[in-house]
């Protein structure tokens, strides 16, 4: 746990090929995904998850490694968890999601990024996207001399 929130990947790796248990948690049920998140160390979270960390894990306020990267307004960590599959609709025991966590705390940008992330958002922005390209297609075809 000390080596995720020193950001020691080196250790962490060491310690992960000696066997030490991935999501073992501390007294406050976080694990070194947790902590890692909290702190912002994007290549110790990106190692956790790439030898089998939880990513949804909950501490004992029900809070994810997600959550935690919100409260603290990480950005980057925010987008590698989502894009390893942390759950933007889990709450934690306050009732909150990680949007209301990231608004609650004036993390805007951090909001920003959940909101462009949410499900619904994102299919209509890819479609939204894929529209545009048949459009892009279709004019250029009408350009193209026989």
């Amino acid at each position: 746990m000390a080596a995720a929130h020193q950001n020691f990947g080196d250790i962490v790796e060491l310690l992960i090929w000696k066997g030490a248990a991935l999501n073992m948690k501390t007294n406050d049920g976080r694990t070194a995904l947790h902590i890692a998140s909290e702190e912002g160390h994007t290549e110790v979270i990106r190692l956790l998850l790439s030898r089998g960390s939880l990513v949804d894990a909950v501490d004992r306020l029900g809070r994810t490694p997600l959550m935690m990267a919100a409260y603290r307004g990480h950005k980057d960590t925010v987008q590698l968890l989502l894009d390893n599959g942390a759950s933007l609709v889990r709450t934690d025991k306050m009732d909150q999601t990680p949007l209301e966590v990231a608004l609650s705390n004036s993390k805007i940008d951090v909001a920003t990024l959940l909101v462009y992330n949410e499900p619904q958002f994102r299919r209509r922005r890819e479609s939204s996207s894929a529209s545009a390209e048949r459009q892009t297609k279709r004019r250029r075809a009408a350009n193209v001399s026989p």
